[in-house]
This record gives structure tokens, sequence and C-alpha cells, in this order.
């Protein structure tokens, strides 16, 4: 075990009213009364313990030495800074980094610094890859934010598109998957209740067609109840200049496990869902929707074409029903990175219409974003 300190006034031992139980090997220093308290650093993860004397503007950084850490796994090594009225609580590595200001703190007469070693501490963190100077993982607190972790990146590449940041979050998830979850079971409940309605009382040749339906629609709700939402965080509007993000209403506050990715600029326009070839087709600027259309070898007949809409990159949606009655979305710009989704027809018209649409979009939205991770 390291040395420990302990700080007592002489006067009060020589008076007998303070007293302490010495142990073999202990030492005693007295301190002549014109020299400020010395600083005291101990504390598990050290070979050996110090006593550092006082100075004026002494720094944190000033009275450390990573040689006298007993680990090399400083991710598990704490700080605690004891003044005798507060407590500070940092990590070792944090000391030594270019844009902390943990190394810089300056020490007060008498203060004690414990270096404490506990590999079985677990940190919030959060992953960022992509664009950036620095990709890696990063440690959080409760009131880390977006921009803070992406300076400590050393901030967007030159080919970086920060308008198309992906932000993926477990809490998110778990939110779209229940509600995906309990939508899919009033769907099929509607489905099997539409079929004992009807097929009582139809010709044979009708049921046919009815059941075929059924069973169709029946297995697509299947196949979506097996598909992975990812949690994206939407609408977020990042500028380039990171600085500008500071203080920025977008500047969000991050969370345990989330997953940011900042992608490159872009240079192609996806389409999904209802045309003959879906995918991602190259463009340099705009383009009007309906060359996409086109480039994707047009419709199938199974297309909904009142219902196309746009996922932007920021993951926001323009469908074609915001867009008023005399302006179709085939005629408005789509710009790189934008992806046209172009529904199928519902075969059974459904009272829960547009739960079933909200379902297809946080499907489509998953499936561009999974496009853009790859």
């Amino acid at each position: 075990m390291g040395k420990y300190f302990l700080l007592f006034p002489q006067k009060k031992v020589l008076e007998k009213k303070e007293n302490f139980s010495l142990r073999p090997y202990d030492e005693i220093i007295f301190l002549n009364k014109y020299f400020k308290p010395p600083i005291l650093i101990s504390g598990n993860a050290l070979k050996t313990s110090k006593i550092v004397r006082y100075y004026e503007n002494v720094t944190l950084k000033d009275v450390l030495n990573t040689k006298n850490l007993k680990h090399n796994d400083i991710d598990n090594i704490r700080v605690i800074l004891d003044t005798g009225k507060t407590k500070k609580v940092f990590l070792y590595k944090d000391i030594y980094k270019s844009n902390s200001n943990f190394g810089n703190i300056k020490l007060i007469p008498g203060e004690k610094i414990y270096i404490v070693y506990n590999p079985g501490i677990n940190y919030a963190k959060v992953s960022l890859c992509g664009a950036v100077k620095k990709p890696g993982v990063y440690k959080i607190t409760k009131n880390t934010t977006l921009y803070d972790v992406l300076k400590e990146a050393g901030g967007f590449d030159d080919n970086a598109f920060p308008q198309g940041i992906i932000i993926l979050r477990k809490s998110i998830a778990e939110t779209q998957r229940k509600y995906l979850d309990i939508t899919l079971l009033k769907l099929k409940l509607y489905l099997q209740n539409f079929a004992i309605e009807n097929l009582a009382s139809t010709q044979e040749n009708t049921k046919t067609n009815i059941l075929a339906i059924i069973n169709t629609q029946m297995a697509l709700i299947d196949q979506i109840k097996n598909k992975e939402v990812l949690g994206r965080i939407l609408g977020l509007k990042i500028p380039n200049n990171l600085e500008k993000l500071k203080n920025s209403p977008y500047n969000i506050r991050l969370e345990d496990g989330d997953k940011i990715y900042v992608p490159v600029k872009p240079s192609a326009v996806f389409i999904f869902g209802a045309v003959k070839k879906s995918g991602a087709f190259y463009v340099k600027n705009k383009v009007k929707l309906k060359k996409i259309i086109n480039l994707a070898g047009g419709y199938l007949n199974s297309a909904n074409k009142d219902e196309i809409y746009i996922i932007k990159p920021n993951g926001t949606v323009v469908a074609a029903d915001n867009l008023g009655w005399f302006k179709s979305i085939e005629n408005i710009y789509v710009y790189p990175e934008d992806a046209i989704v172009v529904p199928y027809k519902l075969e059974i018209r459904t009272p829960i219409l547009t739960l079933v649409k909200d379902i297809t979009q946080i499907l489509y939205q998953s499936a561009y974003t999974f496009y853009l991770l790859k």
C-alpha cells in the first residue's frame, strides 16, 4: 500500500486536546510556521506517495508524474482533489489532453490529491466516426453536447457534410420498436376482422381473391416485424462552421451509447420503393424528381404516386400532400443525398391508414440510414 498523510495542529496535541495513534515506521514532520502547508499526493494507483512543497501558481500537472503510476490502464484511474471543503473528481488521462484545463488547475496550500485505480468504473461514452479529424470513442458527462465531442475530435474534415449527420440513440430505437409492434398488432387484428366480416358474405371466386390479399398483407406484417429500427435523431441542422453550432438549438446533449456518423459530401440521389430499379443515382447538382424516376426505370404498377415523399439528409420528410393542389412532387428539385420514396398501393384500405404510413416512413428512414452507413 502507498503512504497516507495526516495533518495535525501541533499545539492541540501538546495541550492534549487531540491525539493520534502511531504505527511502526510512521514519519512525523514538523513544518516551519512561515511555510505554507505542502501538497499531499497518495492513493492505490501510485508506486510511492509524495509530499510536494507548495509554491505560488503550482498546477496539477506540475506535481504529477506518470512514471509513478502502478497501472498502465489510465482509463480506470481517477484523480480526486480534496481542498477540505470541496472535492473534484475526473479521469487521470484528462489532465494531459491538449484541449483540457484539468492539468492547469492551480492548487492551494495543503490540498490533498488522491490517485485511485478502480477497474470497475463504467463511464458514459459515445462513438464518433466518419469525416472528422479524430474518430473514436469519447467519454461524456450528463452535460456533454454534440459540439463538445466534435470539438474534442478536432472538428470536421474538409470533405465533411455536417448537414447529413447521423446520430443513433438507443432510447429512440426502443420507442420506435414499441410503436411498430403496437401498430402492426392493430393492423393484424384489423385484417383478421376484415376476413371474418367479408368471407362469410361473398361468392367463392371473390373469397379466393380476398384470402390471397389478406395472406399477402399478413406475410408483409411478419417481414416488417423483423426489420431493424435504428433510432435516428431527425431534424438537426448542423452548420459547416463548428463554432456556430455551440450556441445553436441543435447543439443537443448526448446520451450514453449514442453513435455519431459524419458523412462526406454527397454525390447521389437515392430512390426506394415501387420503382423498377431502386438504388443511388449520381448527380452533380439539383435535378427534378421525375428525372430520377426515369433513371430508376419508371414506376411499378403497384406504385402509389399520390403518396411519394422525400427524405432529406437530416431525416426530415417532404411529402406530396404538403405541396398544395397545383404543384406536382415530380416537378420539384431534389439534391444530392436526398432519398425519394415511392410507396406501394395498399390492397385493402384500412381505417388505420395513417399508422401504416408512419410504419413505412420509419422503415424507409432506417433503410436510408443503413445505406448511408455502408
